[in-house]
Order: structure tokens, then sequence, then C-alpha cells
């Protein structure tokens, strides 16, 4: 990070198309993060700090934005951190595209925490430190295998330990020639172990030293994916072997942090509505309009499941897949539905909501658009529900 460069905004992890040319050479490449004012973008050979950039950005719900930036720090290797200018139109179009993927990230942290798991897109730096996630497939680290093969354990852990104080040594085929920084889960320390590959599934382990006060033993921790893994510290990269295009492809083999569907599940991408300039709630198409009956106050009740489900389809929902105890959700989010709820016979106002399936249950989020505290519960058949209709 250069000197002196300090992040005012919040960022948010995110992987978005975008194309960058310097004058001379132009690259398609994707995001890491981005925020109100700027982008990290993986380029490599990674441009001086002060260089100016064109880009041309595509976000998953609209037309390109085009935009100029200008570098304000760098990770050799990996990529670059841009201050973003541009015509106010412009700026005001990517900055709406921000502001809606900050309310599907909030959002998606909420259904997190109501299914009982962990946010899926955790902060991608800590300190000086740059951090990556694993990815699902776990691509990270089959790239740092393929760059750094595994050595014998006796090797990788001279004047560390024996191979037989490791609980299971035995089926592991081999260790990463030195200890990685990593993230076991969001709300871990960073923490050195060694990557090993075992002989049978999961092919992809951890293994973590005991505590220097020797009140733990070593531990073989499996790779579920969304660990963090420490690439860069100071603006340094600790794996010159890995170039931005291993970064892309780490980043992409992550659930989707920016509210496309996750591929690798194979779960199809609806259509999408156009987005307002204003980021107003579209209205429905025509084609899609609900029964009279929930244009009004309806008393909620399981009939009325089946047509709103139907919703989610037609309206383009953010969809991923969780994994709940032993078995996989798909989850999703109509962030951009206008949704009513009051209580049946309360003199209460009626709240704003967002509408979610949680892969079992019809669910709302109340609080996304205000500083109330956020909430996420399914609906009953106490609750009155009314969905607004848009003209235009």
């Amino acid at each position: 990070m250069s000197e002196g460069h300090v992040r005012r905004e919040p960022r948010y992890a995110a992987n978005i198309e975008v194309h960058v040319h310097d004058g001379t050479r132009r690259v398609v490449t994707e995001t890491r993060e981005v925020s109100r004012q700027g982008l990290f973008v993986f380029l490599d050979p990674a441009p001086p700090i002060g260089a100016e950039l064109a880009l041309q950005i595509h976000p998953n719900d609209d037309a390109p934005i085009h935009l100029a930036a200008r570098v304000c720090y760098r990770l050799p290797d990996i990529g670059v951190g841009l201050e973003l200018v541009g015509v106010p139109a412009e700026m005001g179009r990517y900055q709406g595209f921000i502001g809606r993927l900050a309310i599907s990230q909030e959002a998606w942290q909420v259904i997190g925490r109501h299914l009982g798991e962990p946010d899926p897109h955790p902060a991608a730096s800590s300190g000086d430190r740059t951090l990556i996630g694993l990815g699902r497939s776990l691509m990270g680290v089959r790239l740092l295998f393929e760059r750094r093969p595994p050595v014998a354990l006796e090797v990788a852990l001279a004047g560390h330990a024996r191979p037989q104080d490791i609980p299971s040594a035995h089926l592991l085929v081999g260790l990463s020639p030195e200890p990685v920084e990593i993230k076991l889960h969001d709300r871990d320390r960073i923490r050195k172990v060694w990557l090993a590959v075992a002989h049978q599934g999961p092919t992809y382990v951890a293994v973590v030293p005991p505590q220097a006060d020797g009140t733990s033993r070593w531990v073989i921790y499996a790779l579920s994916g969304q660990e963090q893994l420490v690439v860069a510290q100071g603006g340094q990269s600790r794996f010159p072997e890995l170039n931005a295009a291993d970064y892309v492809a780490i980043e992409r083999d992550r659930v989707a942090a920016d509210g496309r569907p996750p591929k690798l599940f194979n779960v199809a991408e609806p259509p999408r509505l156009p987005k307002t300039p204003t980021g107003e709630l579209p209205a429905f198409p025509r084609e899609h309009l609900p029964s009279p009956s929930l244009g009004g106050w309806t008393r909620y009740d399981h009939r009325f499941d089946a047509e709103l489900l139907a919703l989610f389809d037609s309206l383009g929902a953010e969809t991923r897949l969780y994994r709940v105890g032993q078995s996989e959700r798909q989850v999703q989010l109509l962030r951009d539905l206008a949704f009513l709820v009051r209580k049946h016979g309360s003199e209460a106002s009626p709240q704003p909501g967002t509408l979610v399936y949680d892969g079992k249950r019809l669910c709302v989020i109340f609080g996304l658009r205000s500083e109330e505290q956020k909430l996420m519960r399914p609906l009953d058949e106490s609750d009155e529900i009314r969905l607004p209709t848009l003209d235009g």
C-alpha cells in the first residue's frame, strides 16, 4: 500500500468484470473489492502509483459504466487499488450500483446469522495483510501446490516436530514446503499452518501446530474453502509464483459475492429487471403482476406460498447455496421488491421488508434500508402482507 493511502469508504467483496485501458493495452479482468469511490482489480504487471487508466465496469444488472481511475496503491504480481473519477452521471450510476451491492451484502449477512452460518464473504484485509478466500473447490490450494509441490513431512517439519507427533500423519502425502498464514474461519485469528495433501478425502487439510504455551496439540483441520489465505503483507506478495490470472481463477471459485448465482452449483441465472438510474424499486412486468388480493392488505397463510415463490423466478432473485448442518440449501433474496408487513389487528405502522426464501420457508428481513436493527424471521399467519405495485 502506498505511503499515506488511507481507505475512507466501506469496501465490499465483489467479482465484477472490468475492462482496463492504460493507453497501450486493454485487459479484461475482475475486481476483488469495491467501494463508492474506488475498487481493487487484479492486474499483472501492476501499473505504477499515479498511473491513469480508463475503465469499463460491467455490473451484472446494468449496462457498462465508463470511468477514469488513478492508481493509488499496488500489490506487485496481484493488482492495484484505484481511485475513481468520472462525469457525474456515470459516477452516479456506479455509486447506485454500490448502494444496491451494499444492501445485498448486508442482507446475506443477516441470512447467514439466521441460518447459523458464518458470513461467506468476510473482509478482504486485516491490518496490512491482504487475504483471499481459498475457493469452494479449494482452487487456491491446488494452484499453490502446482507452483510449490508438497514435500515429505520430515522435510517440511524439520526443526518444528516429528511426523509421529501429528495424529494421523500417516494419512498425509506431503506438506507445503513452509507454513502459510491463514484464517480458518471468519472469526479466527491469523495463524501459521502447513497445508497438506491427504491420501483420501478430504483431499486438502491444514496441519495446525500447538499453541506456544503447550496447552494444545497438533491438529489436522479439513479445509472447506471458506478459509482465507494471506497473500500479501506491506504491499509485497507472499506468493510471487501466482499471477493475476491465478487470483482471478481463485476468486471465481468462491460463492458469488456480488449477487450473481453461484454457477459452480449449476443454479441457473434468472432474467433480471433493469434498474432505474435513481435506484427506485422497479415496477412489476405486467405478465408477472401478483393477484389483486396481494395488492391490498392480505392475511398471510401458506396458500400464497406458490404465488410468492413464483416471484423469485420471474423477478430475478439473488441466489446462494448454504451448507446447513449436513445438507445444502438454495437461498433466494428479492432485494428490489417492495414488500410491506404488519401484524393483524395491530395499530403499529406497517414495516417495509425484504422477502427471502431460506430453502424451507418464506421469510422477511426488516431494517435493511434504515439504521434500525436488522431482523429476519419467517412469515406466519399473524402477519398481514402487501405488495404495492408500481406503475410504469
